[in-house]
């Protein structure tokens, strides 16, 4: 688990997911699947979504594109 202070950082998958929240919401970890707050266990990796997860709205990991899938890029 990776920690900055009392800030969580981003676990890999989740910045190249295209339903993670961008824009004016960039400090927060927030996405589609959980627009209030990202489960931290998936943030650390203990939990994939790559598969569905309980509350998550029937969303879960995909690319942003091929180009971008973080399985690909850091071959898993």
């Amino acid at each position: 688990m990776w920690k900055d202070g009392k800030s969580l950082i981003f676990y890999i998958p989740c910045m190249f997911c295209k339903h993670k929240i961008r824009g004016e919401h960039k400090h927060k970890k927030i996405c589609m699947a959980f627009p209030d707050n990202i489960p931290e266990k998936i943030l650390t990796g203990e939990l994939s979504h790559l598969q569905h997860v309980e509350g998550d709205r029937g969303i879960k990991y995909e690319p942003i594109d091929e180009e971008t899938d973080y399985r690909k890029i850091f071959n898993q």
